[in-house]
């Protein structure tokens, strides 16, 4: 799963590739901000804010189809800026974080 894309969608698409057959694009990427910035700023740019509750329930929805989700997070654990927030929110305390960004399986708390 990627929460949130920004820009071209390539990378959300051949996580569908590489998925689950019957699963949809909006189901691996519930969130598609167009500009191609990171997505605290495309959301401002957008004039959409990024609804933190519509991608947990996405999340869920695929942890009740699925044993493993695997989630693709934002740019590291412990970041400055707000999406902070949402790893903190989205992840667990027991997750690995590099320097790519955080990643997120199995169960939302």
């Amino acid at each position: 799963m990627k929460p949130i894309c920004c820009g071209d969608r390539r990378d959300a698409e051949l996580l569908l590739a590489a998925g689950s057959e019957g699963l949809t694009i909006d189901e691996i990427n519930p969130v598609w901000l167009k500009t191609p910035v990171a997505p605290f700023a495309a959301a401002r740019i957008e004039q959409m804010p990024i609804d933190i509750e519509h991608i947990i329930a996405a999340l869920r929805a695929l942890q009740d189809r699925f044993e493993r989700v695997v989630v693709e997070g934002v740019g590291g654990w412990a970041r400055a800026d707000s999406s902070r927030l949402f790893c903190e929110r989205f992840g667990r305390r027991d997750e690995v974080a590099g320097t790519g960004g955080c990643a997120e399986s199995a169960r939302v708390p």
